[in-house]
């Protein structure tokens, strides 16, 4: 008796031999090559187009399939980056080079220095970079922290100490060319 069920083990082998890929190129696909008419009293009718003198053979097809599954993948990497570690520092950056330049005004109106304007400023530019996801962040981050290291330890009479403790806003923050994810995230 037969009710209309096919057992588990049957379905299962049948959906398995269905999902199986064909191990040759695929064949060419029918073409449509008559319209339907609006009353629908005309059936449709798909045709084999004969290939065309210099179309593309199922080789090419192939690698041009494969050319564009590379820039979907190269899109959506892309993508990625746009969202990840480098943006979200990039906004960090900015934020810690407008405290600096607040800083760094506030110093100035009391007889300070401009060292803390030009962190501020050096900062915000890193950050900036980083938004754009932009390797020339790592080198300005390189080249401000050696300027800042150079001016706090002459502002402070050669004392090594005095200098990495002035300069601390500026390298503390260079600490994120350590994160691997960070890095990899530049173009």
């Amino acid at each position: 008796m037969n009710d209309g069920f096919v057992p588990a083990e049957r379905s299962v082998a049948a959906g398995s031999a269905v999902l199986r890929t064909p191990a040759g190129p695929p064949a060419d696909l029918p073409t449509l090559t008559e319209r339907a008419h609006p009353s629908g009293s005309a059936p449709l009718t798909a045709h084999m187009a004969p290939p065309a003198a210099g179309a593309p053979g199922p080789a090419q097809l192939n690698e041009a399939l494969q050319k564009q599954l590379e820039l979907i993948a190269q899109q959506e990497g892309s993508a990625s980056r746009a969202s990840g570690p480098p943006r979200l520092l990039g906004m960090v950056m900015i934020a810690w080079g407008a405290l600096l330049l607040v800083g760094g005004l506030i110093s100035l109106t009391h007889g300070g220095g401009v060292y803390y304007l030009f962190c501020g400023l050096g900062s915000a530019a890193i950050g900036w970079l980083l938004m754009r996801c932009s390797r020339w962040a790592m080198v300005v981050h390189g080249v401000l922290l050696l300027i800042a290291l150079g001016w706090a330890w002459r502002s402070s009479d050669a004392s090594v100490g005095l200098a990495l403790v002035q300069a601390a806003p500026v390298w503390i923050a260079a600490l994120w060319m350590a994160i691997r994810p960070v890095r990899e995230g530049l173009d």
